[in-house]
C-alpha cells in the first residue's frame, strides 16, 4: 500500500510498515534494511515465524512442524539472505519416493508425493529447518523492528502516508507491505481505506487454500 502518487520512490528518508512477521515479513525487513530504510513490523501474535515453527529438545534435532519443505531451487536460501560474503551452513536433501510419502488430511489415506506434482528437485533441510534459517542468518539484524500482539484492523492509504491501525494505536509510513495469511484477508478482518481493487478481491477470494 502507498499513496495515491502511483509509481512514485520512495524518499531516502522513507518508512515503511510490514503487517506479519512470518516469512515473507521478515525477509522483507531485512532486504529493506540492508537498504537502509526504516522499517517497524507489526505482529499480532507474541513471536515471529508464522508457519515456520519447530519443536526443539524432544530429541537431538530440530524437528519442523510447519513449513518444512523447499519447493524451489536450493540457491533460494542466499537470495533470501542478498549478501555472498555469508557462507551458509545449510543441508539438503532430496524426496526419496519410496519412503516419503503424506497423509490425506481428510481421509487419512497415504499419498504419493509424485501424485500431487512434487519432484525430485524440491528439498528439505537435514541439519536445520525454516526457522533456524531465518533465526540465524535473518532475524538478528531486524529483532529490533518486531513489534508484537499489534493486532491491525485498519489499513488506510488515502493520504500521503499509509495509516496503519491497531485497536488503541495508529502507525505512520511512506509505504505499507501486508504479509498476513491468506485466510486473514479472505475474512476481511483488516479493512482497506480505499477497499483494494476488485481485481484483487477477487484473487483472494478464489485462491485455494491447502
Amino acid at each position: 500500500c502507498s499513496t495515491s502518487k502511483k509509481g512514485s520512490p520512495l524518499p531516502p528518508s522513507g518508512k515503511v510498515i510490514i503487517i506479519g512477521a512470518g516469512a515473507a515479513g521478515l525477509s522483507a525487513a531485512y532486504l529493506l534494511r540492508k537498504k537502509q530504510i526504516e522499517v517497524i513490523v507489526l505482529e499480532a501474535s507474541d513471536t515471529y515465524g508464522g508457519r515456520i515453527e519447530s519443536v526443539k529438545g524432544f530429541t537431538d534435532f530440530t524437528i519442523p512442524v510447519g513449513a518444512e519443505w523447499l519447493h524451489t531451487r536450493e540457491p533460494v536460501l542466499a537470495n533470501i539472505v542478498a549478501d555472498p560474503t555469508v557462507k551458509l551452513d545449510v543441508q539438503t536433501t532430496a524426496y526419496d519416493f519410496e519412503v516419503d510419502y503424506g497423509l490425506d488430511a481428510e481421509t487419512g489415506q497415504i499419498v504419493n508425493h509424485k501424485s500431487i506434482c512434487f519432484s525430485e528437485k524440491d528439498l528439505r533441510f537435514t541439519n536445520t529447518s525454516w526457522l533456524d534459517f531465518y533465526e540465524h542468518y535473518i532475524l538478528p539484524s531486524i529483532q529490533d523492528t518486531i513489534q508484537y500482539q499489534k493486532v491491525v484492523n485498519t489499513i488506510d492509504y488515502t493520504q500521503d502516508q499509509v495509516v496503519v491501525r491497531t485497536e488503541d494505536e495508529a502507525f505512520t509510513a511512506d509505504r505499507g507491505i501486508v504479509t498476513v495469511p491468506v485466510p486473514i484477508l479472505k475474512a476481511g478482518d483488516i479493512e482497506f481505506v480505499p477497499p483494494l481493487p476488485e481485481k484483487k478481491q477477487t484473487a483472494i477470494q478464489d485462491l485455494r487454500l491447502y
